[in-house]
């Protein structure tokens, strides 16, 4: 069968045929933005929910990774590898930041991390041995790496770096000075919580000898207001999100929420923001690892 060209109708239809493609563009173009604005406008609710620390329903994965694997990321300019551990229906890095190993004992130097006083980014102030400044300051970005003392009123263990007290310094993924990378952030106190609820007498030290699996946390000390650190190798530490407080000009401005333990024994504490704490990351980011292959009984 031949086709036959017939110049008179593919004239009559020239209009028609641009009409259709100028359609097609105009629904492929708004089909784009609308997908453009769908997609700004789940980030802005994304953005929303983590900043206030509540649920995020639309919750994206962080891009080829599965809890349970290791992640690695730049911290203080320098590439670092960390374990994850799915618990609590969250996944946790398995060392506090700034661990430069996996801590073989609740006593080993190498796993405790850095000391980070709240609110603070990782700009250096955290390392142990990092030089003083006298505070507080009235901003919350001192633009230096010095630990902030404060030697006012109240206890070492109570006061602030930081006259101005910013609830969100540390809440959710896109927090204003965030140390976690990207996808990761401090847990608040609730999940902190959860975790230290979970623990039995003695878990502290079992966890170390444990077979499985476990999540290690190490009597890493704690840098008071004064810029001295105590009690390493017999308590632990480590912050949340969370801080709590009113806006005044004493030097007991704002108090950070945080868990603590020892040994045999473990508390929940709320300690000035002048202080230095371990901080571990975690995300609700990461898919929960894929469970093991039943093994076969045929075999």
């Amino acid at each position: 069968m031949s086709l036959l060209y017939d110049d008179r109708s593919a004239k009559r239809n020239i209009p028609g045929f641009f009409l259709l493609a100028l359609t097609t563009f105009i629904l492929i173009s708004c089909s784009g933005d609308m997908l453009r604005i769908i997609d700004e406008v789940a980030s802005d609710e994304m953005r929303s929910a983590s900043r206030s620390g509540s649920a995020v329903e639309l919750k994206p994965t962080i891009h080829g990774f599965q809890c349970g694997s290791d992640v690695s990321f730049t911290y203080m300019g320098e590439r670092v590898t960390y374990g994850t551990l799915y618990k609590h229906g969250l996944c946790w890095m398995d060392r506090n930041l700034g661990a430069e190993k996996l801590p073989q004992n609740y006593d080993d130097e190498g796993g405790y991390g850095h000391l980070f006083q709240w609110g603070r980014s990782a700009d250096g102030h955290q390392l142990r041995e990092s030089r003083t400044s006298s505070g507080p300051v009235e901003t919350s970005q001192p633009g230096h790496n010095r630990f902030i003392t404060n030697s006012g009123a109240g206890s070492a263990t109570t006061r602030s770096w930081n006259r101005r007290l910013d609830y969100d310094l540390w809440k959710g993924y896109d927090a204003e000075n965030g140390v976690c990378p990207d996808g990761w952030r401090i847990p608040l106190i609730e999940e902190l919580r959860k975790e230290k609820d979970s623990w039995r007498t003695g878990h502290i030290i079992a966890s170390f000898r444990s077979d499985e699996r476990e999540l290690l946390w190490p009597l890493s000390g704690i840098r008071n207001a004064n810029g001295v650190v105590l009690s390493t190798g017999r308590r632990g530490y480590v912050w949340s999100a969370n801080v709590t407080g009113e806006q005044t000009t004493s030097s007991l401005t704002g108090r950070g929420e945080a868990i603590s333990w020892s040994r045999n024994s473990k508390w929940a504490n709320i300690m000035g923001t002048g202080v230095g704490l371990p901080v571990r990351c975690v995300s609700d980011l990461a898919p929960e690892p894929e469970p093991e292959p039943e093994p076969d009984s045929n075999l």
